[in-house]
């Protein structure tokens, strides 16, 4: 099912996704998965087919990335080059995808050199659990989530002019 918010379109990804997004994807997206040990092509065909995952196209039809989520609620975003070309889109890009995830929380990991990322994470919301060494060469991540926040109707109680009088 497509959904759109924000001027993003959201469809469901499938296998046959990963080279479009793979071929587009932002070169620290790409040494991420590098950094790890994991392949990206492999690793996305695997997140994809496993998770709740989505292709989010922007306001002009191109792919801004993919995200999918874990039974667990770990959540996964992949960039493509396109929000490098139109920063204030890619704003709205992060509040559009927020609001197309319903989960009661999010976490995730992200590389501590990835500062544009992290700065992004912060800016929707998400809070630093801990840093940690990570992957074979111990480079440092940080664990971050994000808990939603249901609008809550708060009622005003006003006391009576007796009760008032009385306190």
């Amino acid at each position: 099912m497509t959904a759109s918010t924000r001027g993003f379109t959201f469809k469901p990804a499938t296998i046959n996704d990963v080279h479009e997004l793979t071929s587009q994807m932002l070169d620290r997206g790409l040494l991420d998965f590098e950094r790890v040990g994991q392949h990206p092509v492999l690793s996305l065909a695997m997140y994809i087919h496993e998770d709740d995952s989505y292709l989010i196209y922007g306001p002009d039809g191109s792919l801004y990335g993919a995200y999918g989520v874990s039974e667990d609620n770990a959540v996964w975003i992949q960039m493509t080059k396109q929000v490098k070309k139109n920063p204030r889109t890619t704003v709205r890009f992060g509040k559009a995808l927020m609001e197309h995830i319903n989960r009661p929380y999010l976490w995730t990991t992200i590389d501590i050199q990835n500062t544009e990322l992290i700065n992004l994470a912060r800016y929707l919301g998400f809070k630093v659990l801990r840093v940690f060494p990570d992957g074979p060469d111990n480079v440092y991540s940080i664990e971050i989530v994000r808990l939603w926040q249901q609008e809550q109707t708060q009622l005003a109680i006003y006391k009576q002019p007796e009760e008032a009088a009385e306190a």
